[in-house]
């Protein structure tokens, strides 16, 4: 095994290394602990990965994974249940032409999901709209099922789209991270496709972009 990466002690805490010297993020954050063994287990799994798949929100989300205690796996686990009351996939909007495109495009895996599940949701015009008493019992158990990873990859896709139907379906490897992207934001590329885009939204589609691949990036490191 390739050992780029190590660590030191500075004061209290162990930073980690890359090359005999300090790695610093693009931030210039610095990766440190209080705790060796956790250190070592982050250097380990560091050093596990191929160096030219790894960048820095590759590395956050290794440090994010490893560092997930049993109190945090629950408040994760929460977090999902919570937003799936909210997913952003079941609102529908004002317009008749986004909502005909919503409901061929995204039936499918509503449906999919219900059935898997255990689950019955309602779509719904009104964009606070909470789902009442959904039977979430089976998909808390998987949730409570996957490894450190891979519940990383869910509640980073949850966070960035809001939709843990669709985020389950890229973790099930039914959906690319292209259409995870375009499945999640029909009303907005509909919208788009209407008016001119500024460079400030170009910037801001492409790092959301960016931010989905990395996580399709980190996905893709496991086996």
């Amino acid at each position: 095994m390739t050992t780029i990466f190590g660590f030191k002690k500075v004061k209290t805490n162990f930073i980690i290394l890359k090359c005999n010297e300090i790695l610093k993020l693009s931030n210039n954050k610095q990766i440190q602990s209080s705790s060796k063994d956790f250190v070592q287990k982050l250097v380990n799994r560091l050093n596990s990965v191929n160096t030219k798949k790894l960048n820095d929100e590759i590395i956050q989300f290794i440090c994010f994974s490893e560092n997930l205690s049993k109190t945090d796996r629950m408040k994760i686990i929460n977090e999902i249940i919570y937003q799936l009351n909210f997913d952003e996939i079941l609102y529908r909007t004002e317009n008749p032409k986004v909502n005909k495109i919503m409901d061929t495009k995204l039936k499918k895996y509503i449906l999919t999901f219900e059935k898997k599940f255990d689950i019955n949701f309602k779509i719904s015009s009104k964009r606070l709209f909470y789902q009442k008493n959904l039977k979430i019992n089976k998909f808390k158990k998987f949730l409570e099922s996957l490894s450190n990873d891979m519940l990383t990859v869910l509640y980073k896709l949850c966070k960035l789209e809001s939709s843990p139907i669709l985020s389950y379906f890229f973790f099930s490897k039914l959906v690319c991270y292209k259409m995870f992207y375009e499945l999640s934001n029909i009303e907005f590329i509909y919208n788009l496709d209407q008016n001119e885009i500024s460079d400030e939204l170009n910037n801001f589609i492409n790092e959301k972009k960016k931010n989905i691949k990395n996580i399709s990036k980190f996905f893709n490191l496991f086996p």
